[in-house]
């Protein structure tokens, strides 16, 4: 019997090419993520450029262009103090009064579904060791549900006027919500002027 032989990957339709990363993303990515990392805006899959402007307030990290696995996330060193507030959506947030944050003094830096954060029994950040500018603060540990690929992992990276959060984000009146919203900084306008 004669063997036939067939090229069956030839048969399948080509895989997607990702998209071209946004150089805002790839500028966060390297700013907050450990290897692998992706950056990108609420509300969009990794890799994907948000057109709602609402969604490009916030940054998100991700472990891989896919969302999955995980990567180190860091912050910028030079922070006065960080505290791991936790809650339902593991937040930790990062005061810059003395030094600037690119720029910027007087601000807080809010991260969201940090997973094991690199914290000491007062639920305080080290503020070293310093590697490249940056303080490991933990790892991607937010698991979006309602995504398309499911449970893919990321953080929320989000800078506001002023010091701490806790009376902006307790409570989701539209007040508050306001309040909050007065005081946000959209993440471009910080990290990728």
């Amino acid at each position: 019997m004669p063997v036939i032989s067939i090229d069956v990957l030839s048969l399948l339709p080509p895989l997607p090419t990702p998209q071209a990363q946004d150089p805002c993303h790839d500028k966060i990515a390297k700013i907050f993520g450990g290897s692998g990392a992706v950056g990108g805006d609420h509300g969009t899959m990794p890799g994907k450029t948000n057109s709602n402007p609402v969604g490009a307030e916030k940054g998100h990290i991700y472990p891989s262009l896919g969302g999955t696995g995980q990567t180190n996330i860091y912050f910028p060193a030079g922070y006065d103090f960080g505290v791991f507030a936790g809650g339902d959506d593991s937040t930790a947030y990062f005061y810059y009064g003395k030094n600037d944050l690119y720029g910027l003094k007087n601000v807080t830096l809010l991260v969201q579904h940090l997973a094991n954060p690199n914290i000491n029994e007062r639920k305080r950040f080290a503020t070293g060791p310093v590697e490249n500018g940056r303080v490991r603060i933990g790892t991607t540990g937010g698991l979006d549900g309602g995504a398309n690929p499911p449970n893919y992992q990321h953080v929320h990276i989000e800078v506001f006027r002023g010091e701490g959060l806790p009376r902006l984000l307790s409570g989701k009146s539209e007040s508050q919500q306001t309040n909050r919203n007065k005081a946000r900084i959209p993440y471009r306008e910080v990290f990728c002027k």
